[in-house]
């Protein structure tokens, strides 16, 4: 058996943008999603969330 140990986790969504919010909005059944203007195949609405992001970003965060 191999000992594993979590150093830190992250976590972005629609309802948190840390991982206590996030997972605290989960647990209590928050959702943010929406329809789009977009249709699937059968003619139903594609329903999205979005991330309120405070700035355009991409790519590996600087550690």
């Amino acid at each position: 058996m191999v000992a594993v140990a979590v150093d830190a986790c992250g976590m972005v969504s629609s309802v948190g943008l840390s991982a206590p919010a996030a997972c605290a909005a989960v647990r209590c059944g928050l959702t943010n999603v929406s329809e789009t203007r977009f249709m699937d195949g059968t003619g139903n609405w594609i329903m999205a969330a979005q991330v309120p992001l405070e700035e355009p970003g991409g790519g590996v965060p600087n550690c």
